[in-house]
């Protein structure tokens, strides 16, 4: 929480909606708290506090894995191994990760609840059944999840520590309150109120032996179940086992091996307890929280906690063998961040370790205790706030300031340096203390206006007022003279527990209160802002930085992240969109070069920025693709922002789901075999912008049909005929004759066609086809005939057209025809014999042979015709 004050003109330049984009993020953890651990073959799996490691067992470190290679989260609190070999991992803030060997899968059924998975079981159908921290137990089958709670089954407490099957496939959960036992069907519980179960509070362990008696590891004692009786085997008889937790269970043949919270070792067998591990061993420090008992007799022991760094240890045949990994710092609750005036990174942790990272190399120093702050004078001293006093490094010692030098109180929460190089401190109970680096000055409600004794942050403002947040009464600003004091008074603090606080580029005051989210104070006018009027992410705050361009940076408490403020707008990061370490920040510290470094319950993150305005804009609002299967059309994107696009129905695939930057997009259809368009919404949604939406059409299915397959028109010249196209699409049409025509030769949509003939002189009818074509359909024929000249021509029956004598040997006579009218005789063959104007209605037909012949008359444009017989 370093001050840097910048120009008001920088600020506006920097306030155009611009937004921070994560370039590049590189993480640190310790992973020397093994949670869990499981063998497989000839390799050992733990589950550690800053991710998963697997080691050989000759001891060779194969692997670390962690949330940039895919965990939910480093925090592992939870290891198992399904028979398929993938691993399981629950995490502390709730969530499963399965690893498959290359793939890594996220369930986040209890990640929603933050739920902590305190252990893993697979049972003989390789159902996972997971114990969680104030989520009771859930089930998962591959697909559905089942959550069992005291609310909806018998399970006796929702805090469950332990589960084990027995030989009958029944599950026992050890809990806060006892243990519950579930045989699918019905619940049995047993507490100390209705049993003869001795279990002073939570079950941390259980183990079932070859008699499938169950045994229970609980603080101060075991207990076994035969199914009727109970026995304890308690602290007052076995002194092993007094004030101690038995974290860890394991059975070996007739003995029980026991993990405690002291790091102990003890061996249970014919009811004697045999201490395995003792000072001149090798078990790694810390609680025993994990025991894997192989079938050649090896003993894995998962050690860690807290404050302490552990492994994995082997025992076998009283030898043992260590499997640890270089951390570089002692535990991974990061509490303070520093740089020097030389670039060195400073890092203090609950554990009270103190690290430097020079950029290549981590060196750790001494242990201080709960090192709860860092800072550097102008000399390069490094000043430590810790609960063991106030430490100074001047690269040569450590010198440590206590009360007896003349520090207010021995807890020392926060510290910081005035203009004049005054170093100032925020004391647990003690009130505050100003050091001149000769003299101590203490500040207290007894002496001065403090408002409190109790004291958690301390911060210098642009104006060398010393500033105070304190643990019950609010804010006390002091300018050399007098405290000026806030609290739910006279600000928009709705509570007085102060978390942190920061001043900004242009001199403003940023509080965290406790729970309530941020107010500012420009000295004047306080301003709130929390959930309910802004996008902050949570109201629980740790931390609040200002960067080198004026962004505020804001570290959340249960497992929010960060989110950002760029004085109009906000963003949030967190474990899932970026490659923060752990979403539980206790506190961010911006570097000389502009860097983030955010410590957290998981290690720390460091992360570097550039900065842009979000943009995302699509080529085309709208797009038409065929019904035709496999159909594509294309539109592109342009973004400066990661962007996930989607199609609201399936029958739209898009060749890209998500990205960065700009893609031309490919979508592609199945087919649409229904006669009515359809149509589809593609939504790119793109990180704080507007989302972009285009509407898709696809057409209907192509069809073309005909009213008619076949049409006859008459002989004579230009007789017609009709038919109708219905289509959707463009068409064209042919004639394989010549002497017919089509009105249309091509067209799209519903059309009438006209069909005309040139006259057929011959006596033989004619056929003709015309075929309709269109893309993507079946082409659609209709056959035309033509009459022939006899067949074609209209009969006159009724008319008193007559012909005589018939058969005729010279002279044909013809009635009811005016003279002057053309007479056509052919044969039968169609061929013209004879084509003349008759007078007096007779014609000379002496010439022909015999056979029969047709007689044409064209009388006024009517036209007959009569068969006769030259005899």
């Amino acid at each position: 929480m370093n001050r840097i004050f910048y120009t008001l003109a920088f600020l506006v330049l920097f306030q155009l909606n611009s937004f921070p984009q994560f370039s590049s993020m590189s993480n640190y953890s310790n992973k020397g708290w093994v949670t869990s651990s499981c063998v497989e073959a000839d390799t050992i799996w733990a589950g550690t506090t800053g991710g998963l490691v697997k080691w050989l067992k000759d001891g060779t470190l194969l692997q670390t894995y962690s949330s940039t290679d895919g965990l939910m989260h480093n925090s592992v609190t939870s290891l198992a191994i399904d028979k398929d070999g993938n691993k399981w991992m629950g995490s502390k803030h709730g969530g499963l990760t399965m690893f498959d060997g290359k793939n890594w899968t996220d369930y986040d059924e209890m990640y929603r609840t933050d739920h902590e998975v305190y252990t893993l079981v697979f049972d003989a159908y390789n159902k996972l059944w997971c114990g969680t921290w104030a989520g009771g137990v859930y089930c998962f089958d591959g697909e559905n999840w089942i959550n069992y709670r005291v609310s909806n089954s018998g399970l006796v407490n929702d805090y469950v520590h332990s589960i084990a099957i027995d030989a009958d496939g029944s599950l026992w959960f050890g809990t806060q309150n006892g243990v519950s036992h579930f045989d699918g069907n019905t619940w049995v519980s047993y507490t100390a109120s209705n049993s003869e179960f001795a279990v002073r509070a939570s079950v941390f362990s259980i183990a079932i032996d070859k008699n499938n008696n169950k045994w229970f590891g609980f603080y101060g004692g075991i207990a076994k179940f035969d199914g009727t009786n109970w026995t304890n085997y308690l602290g007052d008889k076995y002194p092993d086992l007094d004030e101690t937790g038995i974290m860890s269970l394991a059975v070996e043949d007739d003995a029980l091996w026991l993990g405690t919270e002291h790091n102990r070792i003890i061996k249970f067998e014919n009811n004697i307890t045999t201490v395995i591990s003792d000072g001149n061993s090798k078990l790694l420090p810390g609680r025993v929280q994990h025991i894997n008992i192989t079938e050649n007799g090896e003993k894995y022991f998962s050690t860690g906690d807290l404050i302490t760094e552990g492994g994995v240890s082997r025992y076998l045949d009283g030898n043992w063998k260590e499997y640890s990994t270089v951390s570089p710092f002692s535990h991974n609750y990061i509490m303070s961040l520093c740089e020097d005036n030389q670039k060195n990174i400073w890092v203090g942790d609950f554990g009270g370790g103190v690290s430097m990272y020079d950029g290549e190399n981590w060196i750790k120093h001494t242990s201080l205790g709960r090192v709860n702050a860092i800072k550097t004078d102008k000399a390069n001293n490094i000043w430590f706030a810790t609960n063991s006093g106030l430490w100074k490094y001047n690269w040569n010692e450590w010198i440590q300031f206590t009360t007896e030098d003349g520090i207010p109180g021995s807890s020392v929460r926060d510290i910081a340096f005035d203009d004049d190089g005054n170093l100032w401190l925020a004391c647990e109970y003690y009130g505050a203390g100003k050091f001149d680096g000769e003299n101590w000055i203490k500040y207290t409600t007894s002496n001065s206006g403090i408002c409190d004794d109790d004291l958690n942050i301390v911060t210098v403002d642009a104006d060398n007022n010393v500033c105070f947040g304190s643990n019950n009464k609010g804010i006390s600003v002091f300018d050399g003279e007098t405290f000026t004091n806030y609290d739910q008074s006279n600000s928009t603090l709705t509570n007085t527990y102060i978390h942190a606080i920061e001043i900004d580029v242009l001199g403003n005051m940023w509080v965290a209160d406790h729970g309530d989210g941020v107010s500012k104070f420009d000295g004047n006018k306080w301003v709130k802002f929390d959930t309910s009027n802004s996008d902050i992410y949570q109201n629980g705050l740790y931390s609040i930085e200002c960067d080198k361009n004026g962004l505020m940076w804001f570290g959340h408490t249960a497992g929010g992240g960060v989110s950002v403020y760029n004085g109009e707008n906000w963003r949030h990061y967190d474990n899932h969109n970026s490659d923060l370490i752990n979403d539980y920040v206790y506190t961010i510290y911006c570097d000389s070069e502009n860097n983030l470094l955010f410590g957290t319950c998981g290690g720390f993150s460091k992360g570097a920025f550039t900065w842009y305005e979000p943009e995302l804009s699509l080529s085309v609002s709208s797009l038409t693709v065929s019904a035709l299967a496999s159909s594509t059309a294309t539109f592109d994107i342009t973004s400066n922002t990661d962007w996930t696009a989607a199609s609201d129905k399936t029958w739209l695939k898009l060749s890209e789901s998500s990205g960065s930057g700009n893609v031309t997009q490919v979508l592609t259809v199945s087919e649409n075999s229904a006669f009515d368009i359809r149509e589809a919404t593609i939504t790119v949604s793109g990180t704080d912008v507007e989302a972009r939406t285009i509407h898709v059409i696809q057409t209907e299915a192509s069809y073309l049909t005909l009213s008619s397959t076949s049409l006859t028109v008459s002989a004579p010249v230009n007789s017609t005929n009709t038919f109708d196209v219905n289509s959707n699409i463009y068409w064209t049409v042919v004639s394989d004759k010549t002497w017919l025509t089509v009105s249309d030769d091509s067209g799209s949509g519903d059309a009438t066609l006209v069909l005309t003939a040139a006259e057929n002189s011959t006596y033989n009818i004619r056929e003709a086809t015309i075929t309709v074509s269109g893309t993507g359909v079946e082409a659609q024929t209709v056959h035309v005939t033509q009459s022939d000249i006899v067949t074609g021509i209209a009969d006159f029956e009724n008319e008193n057209f007559t012909i005589y004598p018939n058969p005729v040997s010279d002279i044909l006579y013809l009635n009811a025809i005016t003279d002057n009218v053309i007479v056509t005789i052919a044969d039968l063959s169609g061929r013209i014999l004879l084509n003349k104007k008759i007078i007096n209605n007779k014609i000379d037909i002496r010439n022909l042979q015999k056979g029969v012949y047709m007689i044409r008359v064209n009388n006024n444009n009517r036209i007959m015709t009569r068969k006769f017989m030259k005899k």
